[in-house]
């Protein structure tokens, strides 16, 4: 069983260094095209997929629909696979952020289980990406593979829960956008990472690929 993980394509908020959240904000021209270099490479490495699923939000929806397009298999959108909400400082840029909201974030970023106004904390993001996974594979067979379209801290947290790791070491993981991460299903160990952020599908010039994040 394989679950190949993808981060979002790029979208303006990105390249400007806005924090997205769950606001809804497209796909980039970088991210459509990275999209598109994505979809290539899964239908190059991949044979069959059972199924994609992908956030509701338009840049996950989006990535999900032109990697279907390769396969002919339309995704399914599932709300549990939003990216975590923090509505008091979506649309803001980290300095702004640090600015405006420095006590809160700090919590946030430190704290768990922090409590603040219009946010979801990482425990209660990490729970929600846990039980989402379970649901998605469940049912799948040993020899199963399947596409997960979803954002940047949801992936990292579920990355946390698979590798048994705190959750405030989820900044240890580098995702790009258009990175596919690979989990593998061993019978003696559970799920297990056997690729982590791989982008170089994306640019011959790796160093352009990485400031397209």
């Amino acid at each position: 069983m394989r679950v190949y993980i993808v981060r979002h394509g790029s979208t303006e908020w990105n390249l400007t260094g806005k924090w997205q959240g769950s606001s809804d904000v497209p796909l980039s021209a970088i991210g459509i095209r990275d999209a598109t270099l994505t979809a290539n490479f899964l239908a190059d490495k991949v044979e069959s997929i059972e199924a994609i699923y992908s956030s509701d939000l338009s840049r996950a929806a989006e990535t999900a629909e032109i990697i279907g397009e390769r396969f002919g298999k339309p995704p399914i959108k599932m709300k549990e696979l939003r990216e975590c909400r923090m509505d008091l400082w979506s649309g803001l840029k980290i300095e702004e952020i640090l600015e405006k909201y420095g006590k809160e974030f700090q919590e946030w970023r430190t704290n768990p289980d922090a409590e603040i106004p219009d946010t979801e904390s990482l425990n209660q993001v990490q729970k929600r990406a846990v039980r989402a996974f379970k649901t998605i594979t469940s049912s799948l067979s040993d020899e199963s593979n399947i596409i997960i379209v979803s954002h940047a801290l949801w992936i990292r947290l579920l990355l946390c829960r698979v590798l048994n790791i705190p959750i405030q070491q989820h900044r240890k993981f580098n995702l790009w956008n258009c990175s596919v991460t690979i989990l593998d299903y061993d019978s003696r160990f559970g799920w297990v990472v056997d690729t982590l952020n791989y982008y170089f599908h994306l640019e011959v010039d790796t160093k352009k690929a990485i400031e397209n994040r």
